[in-house]
């Protein structure tokens, strides 16, 4: 189901905390003024901060409403208000009645065309309103999250003005009304929400920021925030732990930065605390590269998204049909986000090292081909995981490739030559000797996760143990095959309840970039 209001609503939001405005000139005269966070609570007239929001235009929340029940019932509301009508006074086809029991309504029952009627008005209502609802909360709650990484004393607003500027906003500057320095298109913001560009155009993770903390390149690179705000007697705290690790991936493997976001943040001041105190989150998110979506690059497109569990194989042929009316280039993204209440059920299996588990998902997580060996990752998974069971238990490639060999031959005979050779990136030896400390790495992982769900659990870690968890954990997301093989086995242990969602962003006809949401499950 394809709900257009994800790429193109609109929404309004409102921040309530406490602020310092401050003007300055700097060494070489320039005047600035600025707002920032407050740094003492002291100060402060209130404690905590809020964040609201909703959408700009009304009618958005029945547009989503209408666009999903179109996509359930299969058919433009118009027809179904037709067939509605015909309900209970001429016989309907087999297809028509399919739309009555979608509704939950006997099709052939005397009052079939009413209770039809009012079943959809219902659902309509209740959609709209749980639309509405659940939209808001989660702009929200991701700013309220994006704001929180802003540490006190940082600067929120930042912009050089004139004399004569100064003196036209003063008054309402020092009224707490930002709005008139926001608005006037002469002045050019430096600094708005800890970012240096004011337009926001995407969200990953959960971010909303354009550049998380730093400019992702094609290295490696991690960072962890540790945010820390008192009470005004300086005998409680509130803690936030934002890490994030961004690479640029490998041009080979057609795959562009991947992401993993971690957090752990505490909702109220605590006068000690523990890690009982904390919600947790993670995201994993990869890219495409941009590419002509040809016949190969849809499968290996449907492949990415089946491994993560975003696209079920019953799926495949109709988001397949989609993808071949795209004409142009564009670019895939995949995510998976887990909260606390799955990580629960997903941290205690994953954190005990299971090297077969592990080996299988490295085994599905192997490059997409047209070979018969690798057309799907299930069947990859079949094939290759006693080879990655047995390096993740120290052996070495050549004896991996023994406990494969027959296997492959038997379905792929050339592939699994190419298997035994050093010659090819994709091929398994060689995979297998450009990864290896994956043991290790596998390891640390493992301890990561058992450590989360230790911190998970009732209990009382050191909330310090937060950031042990994000070093152990990041570690592993280091390479495109282990960012890979992550996503397959942590939806292999459960995909209920975890935010999956693919997109493929193309431009249309008229240029206009459009955004096609190719599954997406709460």
């Amino acid at each position: 189901i394809d709900i257009e209001v994800g790429a193109n609503a609109k929404f309004e939001v409102t921040l309530t905390d406490d602020f310092v405005l401050v003007f300055w000139r700097d060494t070489a005269g320039q005047l600035h003024t600025g707002v920032k966070k407050a740094s003492s609570r002291g100060t402060a007239a209130t404690l905590g901060f809020g964040v609201t929001a909703k959408f700009s235009d009304p009618d958005a929340a029945t547009k989503a409403a209408t666009d999903f029940l179109e996509g359930y019932l299969t058919k433009p509301l118009d027809a179904v208000n037709a067939i509605i009508a015909k309900a209970g006074n001429v016989q309907l086809s087999d297809d028509e009645k399919k739309v009555l029991k979608a509704l939950g309504i006997d099709p052939d029952s005397a009052n079939a065309g009413d209770a039809a009627k009012k079943a959809l008005d219902d659902l309509q209502k209740k959609l709209e309103t749980k639309i509405k609802t659940v939209a808001e909360l989660e702009i929200g709650a991701s700013w309220k999250y994006e704001y929180s990484r802003v540490e006190s004393s940082k600067f929120i607003v930042e912009a050089p003005i004139t004399d004569t500027q100064l003196t036209a906003l003063h008054p309402s500057l020092v009224a707490q009304n930002v709005q008139p320095l926001l608005d006037d298109s002469s002045i050019v913001l430096t600094k708005y929400l800890d970012e240096t560009t004011v337009v926001r155009k995407r969200s990953f993770g959960f971010s909303l920021g354009i550049g998380k903390w730093f400019t992702i390149g094609d290295q490696d690179q991690s960072e962890l925030t540790v945010r820390t705000r008192h009470s005004r007697d300086k005998s409680r705290s509130m803690i936030s732990y934002v890490g994030a690790r961004k690479f640029g991936g490998d041009g080979v493997w057609k795959i562009k930065p991947l992401a993993f976001d971690f957090r752990a943040e505490m909702s109220e001041y605590v006068a000690d605390p523990k890690t009982s105190n904390f919600d947790y989150g993670i995201t994993l998110s990869m890219e495409m590269t941009e590419q002509t979506l040809n016949e190969d690059v849809i499968a290996t497109l449907l492949d990415n998204a089946s491994l993560w569990s975003i696209v079920a194989d019953d799926d495949a042929d109709d988001v397949r049909e989609k993808l071949s009316s795209i004409e142009g280039k564009a670019t895939a993204r995949f995510e998976l986000t887990f909260d606390k209440a799955t990580l629960g059920l997903i941290a205690p299996i994953a954190g005990h090292r299971n090297p077969l588990v592990m080996g299988r998902a490295l085994a599905a997580a192997m490059p997409w081909s047209t070979d018969a060996a690798r057309r799907a990752w299930k069947i990859r998974r079949t094939l290759y995981a006693p080879a990655w069971a047995a390096v993740l238990n120290g052996k070495d490639s050549q004896t991996a490739y023994a406990f494969v060999k027959d296997a492959v031959k038997a379905v792929d005979f050339a592939m699994s030559e190419r298997d035994g050779k050093l010659d090819q990136l994709f091929n398994l030896r060689r995979l297998i000797e450009v990864h290896p400390d994956i043991a290790a790495h596998y390891t640390k992982w493992s301890n990561g996760m058992a450590s989360l769900a230790q911190a998970i659990a009732p209990g009382s870690l050191p909330h310090t143990e937060n950031a042990n968890i994000f070093r152990n954990l990041y570690d592993y997301f280091s390479q495109v095959l282990y960012a890979r093989a992550i996503g397959n086995a942590l939806t292999q242990i459960t995909s209920a309840n975890v935010g999956r969602a693919a997109t493929v962003t193309y431009k249309d006809a008229d240029g206009k970039e459009q955004t096609l949401a190719i599954g997406s499950k709460a």
